[in-house]
């Protein structure tokens, strides 16, 4: 049968949409309005026992505290540019605990199918906490519930699909 083919694949998505959604469970956790700055859709969060929500990442954490990812909720932008969807302090956030989600990463120019993710804890200079990266370092935190997906990096959008294996509690 004739037909044209426009591009040979998918767009992967956008960063923090769930990818396969009968695998996926998210749950809501406060983002205490005490916090300090906004969790970007997509980005790997930790639990925050003093408030029992979930916070950004910060240097002092470990695989354990990294609870899930922050999923992108519909909505009026919070500003009107290109960074303006997010949640501010005071928000609940919607967290993928397991499943798979399209993620933002850094500095990244390819990535191993089943390979391992990592996460930032913002003590180097070019890479900021909550970031993902695909190489261990001295700045990262090894998520061991998480792989890459597929090898493929939507390198417009610098975005890629990562699993969450099992639920972190």
């Amino acid at each position: 049968m004739p037909g044209k083919v426009i591009g040979d694949s998918l767009p992967i998505g956008f960063a923090g949409n769930p990818s396969r959604m009968s695998d996926c469970v998210i749950a809501p956790y406060l983002y205490a309005a005490t916090n300090t700055g906004n969790i970007q859709f997509g980005e790997p969060v930790a639990f925050d026992a003093t408030n029992g929500g979930v916070r950004k990442i910060t240097s002092t954490d470990t695989a354990d505290d990294i609870v899930g990812i922050a999923v992108r909720k519909m909505g009026q932008p919070k500003t009107d540019d290109a960074n303006g969807w997010y949640y501010e302090p005071g928000d609940v956030v919607d967290v993928l605990l397991r499943g798979s989600i399209v993620v933002p990463v850094l500095n990244v120019t390819s990535i191993a199918a089943r390979g391992g993710v990592y996460v930032c804890k913002g003590t180097g200079t070019d890479r900021p906490a909550g970031s993902i990266v695909c190489a261990s370092g001295d700045d990262t935190i090894a998520m061991n519930n998480a792989k890459f997906s597929t090898g493929v990096i939507n390198t417009g959008d610098m975005v890629a699909e990562i699993t969450l294996t099992e639920r972190v509690i």
